[in-house]
């Protein structure tokens, strides 16, 4: 992957604070840096919730992302939050079903940020795949959670 410059700009900030010594910022940030992310799948659902609920969050979450117009970190929280009312489970679940789908990680700098920097494409096909992998999963179970 190449990377300009304009890029590494959006995303230092989304880590700044964070920060203890600079030295931890390429394992926040290696999320934005690779075409394949690894995690288990178990990882996308949430807790309290069954993978079917989980999966149903992320559908809807993706619907969502599809068609907004403004990928900007504020327009997508709050159209997500919307998203989680609508569909009866809690931000925090959504957002860390959609933060290990995006980032790989249950730790990351914040998720709507994260997206935004990331960019449309690449945030809906990171949550396609996870929406994908979840339904092998659930396939795989015979449809218990």
């Amino acid at each position: 992957m190449t990377v300009d410059l304009s890029y590494v700009e959006r995303l230092v900030p989304l880590v700044q604070e964070r920060l203890k010594v600079l030295s931890e910022a390429p394992e926040l940030l290696e999320f934005a840096f690779v075409d394949q992310l690894e995690y288990r799948t178990e990882q996308l659902i949430a807790k309290g919730l069954t993978a079917e609920s989980s999966r149903m969050a992320m559908a809807a979450a993706l619907e969502f992302l599809q068609a907004t117009q403004d990928f900007s970190e504020e327009p997508l929280e709050a159209g997500l939050r919307q998203v989680a009312d609508q569909v009866g489970v809690k931000f925090g679940q959504l957002a860390m079903i959609l933060r290990i789908a995006v980032t790989a990680k249950s730790v990351s700098p914040p998720l709507t940020a994260s997206m935004a920097a990331l960019g449309r494409e690449r945030t809906l096909a990171r949550v396609e795949t996870a929406l994908a992998r979840l339904d092998e999963l659930i396939r795989g179970r015979g449809n218990r959670a």
